[in-house]
């Protein structure tokens, strides 16, 4: 580097030695415009198709397994993998409420006892991957309806080969799941699938029906709950036996997952039963038998380690205890009903009764699907009837959402329907489904007037002198 003339002091540099110019960046291309959403009913088919796939999946991979586990043993002489594959596909088309047959000639039975668990993860399949996509409305529901019956029909008639004559069944099953799925996903948008028609009615319910349901959801689940308390009790109290009936099975590693697979399926169906032991009516697991607090008549049942939980001797005075589940269930959503609400004595005690009556009427038939038969002669009959548990239930659920109702009347005070009524068709339909501000501007003007109504004694307002 050398001086240059200048600025005295200064030194210049070369242009060569200055440091070269960064080289420009090349532009970035263009972004591409975002894609054209998929169509609803495309979207609907393929939440359908991939629902139907994936409990079919989660059924006759675990048979399939165990097939290949137990290849060698003597009972499986002579069969082949597509015979195993056909099972899966029978027991998938059973758990959609199908029937099959087991056995040949004389000892030949019919099975349709539905493990509830299949169409449990059928509707949760669709739910989930319902709100993975961002259409909404009937094109999605009936794209996934038709996806899912489509997948049906290949399974139940193609692959299963129509057992039992039940492919009609099955179909109708599988759409119900399916259904029960897709609405659930668009639950909320009751307006928007209806319509005006839809809209009017939404308006004119909105005031009471959700209430009502929410108190009757409240009901059925603490009576579940107190099944399910019920049901762990006996799971503990029958380990053991549950490890001895699994131990004499012999199935091997995986055909013992197999067998695990079919308890956890059959898990509904248990906390089903156990609502008709704590309401009273009992269960049946064969002909001539009953299992309820009041009584324990058992007999020979089927070697599955999932009925080792089964009472073997009658059941303990203090046992009768359970029967308050259903009251104190019925107290408490009548208790939550007319705290939300606060009506006048007898319309709370009638909105009250109609939550009980909505919850019994749910779980009799939800106990009704978890029965069937699972083989010849006695075992036709296991699980429950629907009209005698659903007297049970509501000669328990009823007296007690009557007590709840009218004493939370009693503890928060009545108000005015109308006030009620109009506060609440005020609100915006988000703000109703979240349950906000349910004692509004109405309700504290009807308290206000009943105060004053109430109080002659009170001195009246006098006007201001100048």
């Amino acid at each position: 580097m050398t001086e240059s003339k200048g600025a005295p002091g200064r030194t210049a540099k070369r242009v060569s030695d200055r440091p070269a110019a960064r080289p420009q960046r090349p532009a970035a291309p263009a972004r591409r415009p975002n894609p054209k959403p998929m169509a609803p009913t495309v979207a609907g088919l393929m939440v359908g198709t991939q629902a139907a796939l994936l409990s079919w999946t989660l059924v006759v991979v675990p048979v399939v397994a165990a097939f290949t586990a137990t290849a060698a043993m003597s009972f499986n002489a002579g069969a082949s993998w597509a015979d195993a594959g056909k099972v899966g596909c029978q027991v998938w088309a059973l758990g959609h409420f199908g029937w099959i047959h087991l056995g040949e000639g004389a000892g030949r039975a019919l099975v349709s006892l539905s493990p509830l668990g299949i169409p449990l993860v059928s509707i949760l399949a669709c739910l989930v991957l319902s709100h993975l996509t961002s259409a909404r409305g009937w094109p999605l529901i009936g794209g996934g309806l038709v996806g899912f019956l489509a997948v049906d029909a290949v399974i139940v008639y193609l692959l299963a080969g129509n057992p039992a004559g039940s492919g009609w069944m099955a179909m109708i099953g599988g759409g119900a799941t399916a259904l029960v799925g897709m609405m659930w996903a668009n639950a909320g948008r009751g307006a928007e699938l209806f319509g005006k028609t839809g809209e009017r009615l939404a308006e004119y319910l909105r005031p009471v029906f959700p209430v009502l349901i929410r108190a009757a959801v409240l009901a059925a689940a603490l009576v579940v709950a107190g099944g399910a308390a019920v049901t762990l009790v006996a799971a503990i109290g029958g380990g053991n036996r549950f490890r001895e009936l699994f131990g004499a099975l012999d199935s091997g590693p995986v055909g013992g997952s197999a067998l695990i697979l079919l308890c956890l399926a059959l898990i509904p169906n248990l906390l089903a039963w156990s609502v008709a032991y704590v309401a009273g009516a009992g269960f049946a697991v064969g002909a001539g038998t009953r299992f309820s607090p009041l009584e324990v008549a058992g007999g020979t049942e089927p070697a599955l380690p999932v009925f080792a939980f089964l009472p073997t001797t009658g059941p303990p005075a203090w046992l009768v205890v359970v029967l308050a589940v259903p009251v104190v269930a019925g107290a408490i959503a009548g208790w939550w009903l007319s705290s939300r609400m606060r009506l006048d004595w007898w319309q709370a005690l009638l909105a009250a009764l109609g939550s009980a009556l909505l919850a019994g009427a749910a779980l009799a038939g939800l106990t009704a699907l978890a029965g069937g038969s699972i083989g010849p002669g006695r075992m036709e009959q296991v699980g429950a009837a629907f009209w005698p548990l659903a007297g049970w239930l509501w000669l328990e659920l009823l007296p007690g959402a009557a007590v709840g109702s009218v004493v939370a009347t009693w503890f928060f005070g009545p108000t005015d329907w109308r006030a009620w009524t109009k506060d609440k068709l005020r609100q915006t339909p988000q703000a109703a489904a979240n349950g906000d501000d349910l004692a509004g501007e109405g309700l504290k003007k009807g308290a206000a007037i009943r105060s004053a109504a109430v109080s002659p004694s009170a001195d009246p307002p006098q006007k201001e002198t100048d």
